[in-house]
Order: structure tokens, then C-alpha cells, then sequence
């Protein structure tokens, strides 16, 4: 008899305990989701074990009246945080509210209040004065009406979880069968108790049980990392369209935006993808991953980019199949109009190429012609007139050929190699010829080789005709070098003119054409995408004594 005791009494401390653990763990994490609604929970089973143990101690005497209130208070507390619990992991927090709390805390104090009041004996009537542990109640009617109101909120909350399971696959069931077990057990032995099969109610025995239980849940199976609701919750605020498939590619459950997008007035779950997107069957769907899908929804066309992903368990058995659609009808509208913006760019740019190539070049060489006619005249009031055209309508046509220069060196992908000596030397000899009273000057300190486009020989001779041109010295001079500086070549071309223009050098700096910041010409525009498109570096000095236009290349 004293060894039964012993036993006993050695168990409910060890409810008590375990329950204490829990209790604390969930008080350090109060922050978590989840925790608040155990802390609940447990702080009713440390109550209700409590009692249990004021009973131990007090064995063979009456049942003393602060047992008996603890007794009933704990079951109260208890079965308002596994109810809380339930919503709280079944994704029903919005129910999870002060007053809710404070209508569920409405059963506590009026059962504490009847007990307490001058219908204590209607309410609570204790069969028998020995029991060592737990306390044989009468079944009468207010005290069955308080057991089944417990009873039906754990079992209320078993249904939640059921529900859950039966949504959820292997990983989230087995969490949710611990969780079952945990409240079957003091469920199932508090009505045998209550049932009279047995004597002793030994419910709060079995919190050792149910508080392992929680334990392996929570450091295990992460319980409280991250319940359900939480991931719901993201699933749900997700923009995107998310599927969840069963292996045979029905629907299991879907987002809300899913919903509202995909769903015209009937239930996605149950339905197959292959009906939902229109397509022959699911595996169809699967291999149309690398094009948009289109489908027609309440007479709007949308079209869908998606995105599959098939989830396995540790064992490598399947889970689930995820298909998260984005909607880019709006960013397909936006990636059209851009597409046939650039064609119309495209054909504009073929259009004034064409029309500088053709239309304007033949129109100036008709003009040409004709003034050159009229120089023919001895009249020397018109030839100077006539000059003028000439020189206009040679410099309209020289544009011309820059700006194909500039369309080609804009399509342009392939380099050649140059020798740096043999190009300079060609290109002022060629320019020279045409310069008589300018005196070009070389310098070439360096054999080396580099790469650039094939116009880079076109955009030399520009910059030395600049220099020649437009130079008003008294005794005009360009001068070209070449030299190894670190690990690539410059080639300067130096002249002693009046300098370029600000406004020129400001429209190449900065890229833009504009009618206050805009060049005279096509000239350092071909110099600027030569250099661009071969990789190298141009930069401009410029004043009262002349420009130096210094061009950095790599070495080959």
C-alpha cells in the first residue's frame, strides 16, 4: 500500500515537473507564435496537478476546499489554451481575440463562484473520503454540464487538428499526430474517470505523457519555429498565383490570389491544373515551363509565366507538386510596345539613312553640278556666290557618308589589328595632300599593335582634317605621336588652331543632342563610336593655343 502511494505520488510530481519545464520554455519564447496559448494550457495543468498533490498529502481525510477549487479551475484554464492553441495553429488567429478571452474566461469564474456559493452542495458532491489521488465527483447535473463543456472544447479542438491532417501532408501530419495523441490521452482516462469504470481519476498522471509529447513536437519536429498559420500567412500575402498538387495533378489547396484570379464561381480544390489552364493533361503543363501560358478569364486575356517545383520528403517520397503562375500580361503589353517602339526606331533609322545615302545625296550632287557650271562664268560677283554652294554641298554630302559611317560602326561587332606606325603614317600622308599650307609632324615612339574597329582609320583622318581645317594660325601645325604609357597605348593629335567648340565637347561628354548642347557635325560623333565601340578612351584638351585630342587603346 505504501509502495502504491509511493508510485503515485512520485508520478505527479513528475507531471508537475514536466509540465513546469514546458511552462517555462514557452515563457521565455512569449514572444513566438504559439507560445502564449501553451503557456495558457500548461499553467492549467500545473493547476490541475496541483490539486491532485494537495490531495495526495491530505489522503484519507476530507477532500480540503482548496484541492476541490483547484480541481476545477484547472481543467477551466486548460481547455482555454488548447482551444486557443487549435485556432492559433489551424490558421484561425483572427479568432484569437481579448474578447474571446474574456468570454472564455466567463466559465472559470462562474464555476468558481458556484463553488464558493450557498449551492456549492448542487454543484460539487464528493463520493469518497480515501482516494489517494484525484477526486470522485457525483455526476450531478451542473457538474456534468461543467465536464461537458470541457470535454467538448478538447474535442472541438481535436477537430481542428483532424481537419488539419487531412489537408496537410507527411511532414505537417506527423507534427499534427503528436499533437492528437498529446490530447487523447488525458482526454480518453478523465472519461473513463468521469464514466465510473474506474475509481481514481488519474488524468493528471498522464501530463507527464502529454508534456513529452509537446516537448518531442516542439524540439523535434519544430513545433513552434514555425507553425502553419505562419506559412500560410505567407502563402496567402504572395502576389503570385501557388497551386499545391497532389500527384496526380488535382488541386489540394491554393492561394488567395489564385483564387481571385483563377476561380469563376466554383471551387479550385478537386479540380485537376490540366482543366483549370485548358491544356490536354498535366504533363503538358509541365513542359511548357520555358513560354507563357495563355488563358482566358471572364473574357480578359491573361498570360501566365510558370514556375513548377515538385517537394519530397526525407525518404525521397513525394509531398507535393508547387506551381507558382506570375501574371505578366502587364509586363507582356509593356515588353510589346517597347518591341515595336524599337522597330519603329529601327525603320526611322533606315529611313534617314536611306534618305541621306539617296535622296540628299543625289538632290546635292544635282546642285553641285550646277554651281559648277556657274563657276565656269567670268562673272566673279557669281563665282563667289557659286563657291559657297560648293563648299555647303560638299560638306552636306561629307556629313552623309559620316552618318553611314556612324550606322555601320553602330551595328559594327568584329575588330582588326592595326600596326600603329604603318596607320599613322598613311593617314596624314593621305590627309596632307589635301592640306598644302599645313605642316603635319609624326612622332611614333612605339611599334606596338592594337585592336579597334575598321572605321578607326576614318576617325584619324577626321580628327587631322579638324585640325587642318579650321586652323587660322599664322603657320598652322598637327602634330600626331604615338606612345606606350603603362600597359596601353595613346595617340595624341595635337594643333595650334582656335580650339573645339564647348558646346561640341559638352554634347560628346554627356552623350546628348540637344538644341541648347548639340555639335556641328557628324565628325566627333564618328571619332566618339569608334572609340566606344573598340573598347578605348578618348579625351579632349582644349584652348587659346590649340586642341590635343588623346585616344587610349590596349595593346594587342
Amino acid at each position: 500500500m505504501v509502495t502504491e502511494q509511493l508510485v503515485l505520488g512520485g508520478a505527479l510530481y513528475l507531471s508537475l515537473i514536466f509540465a513546469a519545464m514546458f511552462f517555462a520554455y514557452c515563457l521565455q519564447r512569449i514572444a513566438t507564435r504559439g507560445a502564449r496559448s501553451l503557456m495558457v494550457m500548461f499553467l492549467g495543468v500545473l493547476i490541475w496537478v496541483a490539486a491532485d498533490i494537495v490531495q495526495y498529502h491530505t489522503a484519507g481525510e476530507l477532500a480540503p476546499t482548496i484541492g476541490v477549487s483547484l480541481r476545477l479551475l484547472g481543467p477551466d484554464i486548460l481547455v482555454i489554451g488548447a482551444f486557443l492553441f487549435a485556432l492559433e495553429y489551424t490558421g484561425r488567429e483572427k479568432y484569437v481575440t481579448p474578447a474571446v478571452g474574456i468570454a472564455l474566461a466567463i466559465k472559470p469564474l462562474l464555476s468558481q463562484a458556484l463553488f464558493f456559493s450557498p449551492y456549492r452542495t448542487e454543484f460539487i458532491q464528493l463520493l469518497g473520503q480515501e482516494i489517494f489521488v484525484g477526486y470522485d465527483f457525483a455526476m450531478t447535473p451542473l457538474f456534468t454540464a461543467y465536464t461537458l463543456y470541457n470535454w467538448s472544447f478538447i474535442v472541438l479542438s481535436l477537430l481542428l487538428l483532424g481537419h488539419m491532417m487531412a489537408r496537410s501532408h507527411y511532414p505537417r501530419q506527423r507534427q499534427i499526430i503528436v499533437l492528437l495523441i498529446a490530447f487523447l490521452i488525458p482526454l480518453a482516462l478523465n472519461v473513463v474517470a468521469r464514466g465510473g469504470v474506474v475509481v481514481s481519476d488519474v488524468t493528471s498522471m498522464s501530463f507527464v505523457l502529454t508534456s513529452g509529447l509537446f516537448m518531442y513536437a516542439t524540439f523535434r519536429l519544430r513545433l513552434m519555429e514555425a507553425l502553419p498559420v505562419a506559412r500560410q500567412r505567407v502563402l496567402e500575402e504572395i502576389d503570385d498565383l501557388v497551386l499545391i498538387l497532389d500527384e496526380n495533378g488535382t488541386v489540394v489547396t491554393v492561394n488567395e490570389a489564385a483564387k481571385q484570379t483563377l476561380n469563376n464561381g466554383n471551387s479550385l480544390e478537386g479540380t485537376t491544373v490540366a482543366t483549370i489552364f485548358d491544356v490536354d493533361d498535366t504533363k503538358s503543363l509541365r513542359d511548357r515551363q520555358s513560354e507563357p501560358i495563355a488563358l482566358s478569364v471572364d473574357d480578359e486575356q491573361l498570360y501566365l509565366d510558370l514556375n513548377r517545383s515538385v517537394l519530397e520528403d526525407f525518404r525521397g517520397n513525394f509531398v507535393a507538386e508547387v506551381l507558382v503562375c506570375r501574371d505578366i500580361t502587364d509586363a507582356r503589353e509593356q515588353a510589346l510596345k517597347l518591341r515595336d517602339r524599337e522597330e519603329d526606331l529601327n525603320l526611322l533609322k533606315d529611313l534617314q539613312s536611306r534618305f541621306l545615302r539617296h535622296n540628299l545625296r543625289n538632290e546635292l550632287n544635282v546642285v553641285q553640278a550646277h554651281a559648277q557650271m556657274l563657276l565656269d562664268e567670268d562673272d566673279p560677283k557669281q563665282r563667289q556666290l557659286q563657291e559657297i554652294i560648293t563648299e555647303r554641298t560638299e560638306k552636306i554630302l561629307d556629313w552623309s557618308v559620316k552618318a553611314r559611317a556612324i550606322e555601320q560602326l553602330i551595328e559594327a561587332e568584329d575588330t582588326i589589328e592595326y600596326d600603329l606606325y604603318r596607320l599613322i603614317t598613311t593617314v596624314v600622308s593621305d590627309v596632307a595632300q589635301t592640306y598644302d599650307d599645313v605642316t603635319f609632324m609624326t612622332a611614333v615612339e612605339t611599334t606596338s599593335r592594337i585592336t579597334a574597329v575598321p572605321q578607326l582609320e576614318r576617325a584619324l583622318e577626321n580628327l587631322l582634317e579638324n585640325g587642318a581645317e579650321y586652323n587660322d594660325s599664322e603657320s598652322p601645325r598637327v602634330t600626331v605621336t604615338a606612345e606606350e604609357v603603362g600597359d596601353h597605348v595613346e595617340i595624341r593629335v595635337q594643333d595650334n588652331g582656335p580650339g573645339i567648340n564647348a558646346a561640341e565637347l559638352e554634347a560628346i561628354r554627356d552623350r546628348e543632342e540637344a538644341p541648347l548642347k548639340h555639335g556641328s557635325g557628324f565628325g566627333l560623333w564618328l571619332v566618339y563610336w569608334v572609340m566606344h565601340k573598340s573598347a578605348g578612351e578618348m579625351e579632349f584638351e582644349t584652348c587659346s593655343e590649340g586642341t590635343t585630342v588623346t585616344l587610349k587603346f590596349e595593346t594587342a
